[in-house]
């Protein structure tokens, strides 16, 4: 593959060969055995294999290629994967949310994304304390903010 790649590059740049950058394995896979986004093979993951196994793959994952600019492991990867889930499967959601914890600890995005799932279970009570430990960790965001104003007042009882 690459070496029909590196043909292609010399033909289209018109470099001699040898000249021409060359492309390889690394160029693509950038030295890790899956070529994905980290967000798409934990969703895969996820949807295959469940909750467990895709916070196994991530920590295993983390472990072998944090700071090897392999895989994105910033505090928003899991969040975006999460989010989705929150309204169908809280219960994935709030698990790979606390994941992120453990490796993010004073986020406040991922308090604030938990306090949401914690609300599609209708648990109002412990929605409250995630999404308050959000605002105290971040006290700008007006998102969380309005989040947790709103469900003060609305509180669900049961």
């Amino acid at each position: 593959m690459t070496k029909e790649l590196n043909t292609r590059v010399e033909t289209a740049s018109g470099k001699a060969t040898g000249a021409a950058t060359k492309v390889n394995c690394v160029t693509c896979h950038r030295g890790v055995p899956i070529p994905k986004q980290l967000s798409e093979i934990v969703t895969q993951t996820l949807r295959e294999k469940g909750v467990v196994a895709a916070a196994e793959q991530y920590r295993d994952l983390h472990k072998n290629f944090y700071g090897r600019a392999a895989y994105d492991f910033g505090e928003d990867t899991l969040i975006g994967v999460a989010q989705p889930l929150a309204a169908g499967r809280p219960e994935d959601a709030i698990a790979l949310l606390k994941l992120n914890l453990e490796f993010y600890p004073q986020s406040g995005k991922t308090y604030g994304a938990i306090g949401y799932a914690y609300t599609r279970k209708y648990d109002d009570p412990t929605a409250i304390t995630y999404f308050e430990k959000a605002v105290e960790l971040d006290p700008t965001n007006g998102v969380i903010r309005g989040q947790l104003e709103q469900l003060k007042m609305y509180q669900r009882r049961k």
